[in-house]
C-alpha cells in the first residue's frame, strides 16, 4: 500500500470513528473539499462539513442503511475509492465517487462526484 492510499485510508477510519482532528489532519495545509454540488470548503469550513458527513453516516447507520466502498486505487497523484450507499434492502440509494489529489503526503483536494 502507497503513503498516498494509506493515508486517505486513516482520513475515512478516523471519520467513520468520529476522529475529527485525525481525519482533518489528514489535509494538507490549503487543502479543500469539494463537494457533488460543486460548493468548495476551505480552511476552518473543512471541519464543520466533516462533522456533517459524520452525523450523516451515524443517522444512515441508525436506518439501517449502508456505505459500501471499493477498493482505493492510485495514479500518479491521485487516490480513487467508490461507494455505494445501499438500503438495508440493498436497495442502491447513491453512488459516488471521491478524487483526492495529494500533495506532500496530504490531501490537497477531496473532490466528490455523485449521482
Amino acid at each position: 500500500m502507497s503513503q498516498e492510499i494509506d493515508l486517505v485510508a486513516r482520513f475515512f477510519s478516523a471519520s467513520e470513528n468520529s476522529q475529527i482532528e485525525a481525519a482533518l489532519d489528514c489535509f494538507a495545509e490549503g487543502g479543500v473539499w469539494i463537494d457533488p454540488t460543486g460548493k468548495v470548503y476551505a480552511g476552518a469550513e473543512i471541519e464543520p462539513y466533516l462533522k456533517q458527513q459524520i452525523d450523516l453516516l451515524h443517522e444512515f447507520h441508525s436506518k439501517g442503511i449502508s456505505v459500501n466502498y471499493t477498493p482505493l486505487t492510485q495514479e500518479g497523484d491521485r487516490v480513487y475509492i467508490g461507494a455505494t450507499v445501499n438500503e438495508a434492502d440493498g436497495t442502491e440509494i447513491r453512488r459516488f465517487v471521491d478524487v483526492f489529489v495529494m500533495r506532500d503526503g496530504k490531501i490537497a483536494i477531496k473532490d466528490v462526484f455523485a449521482k
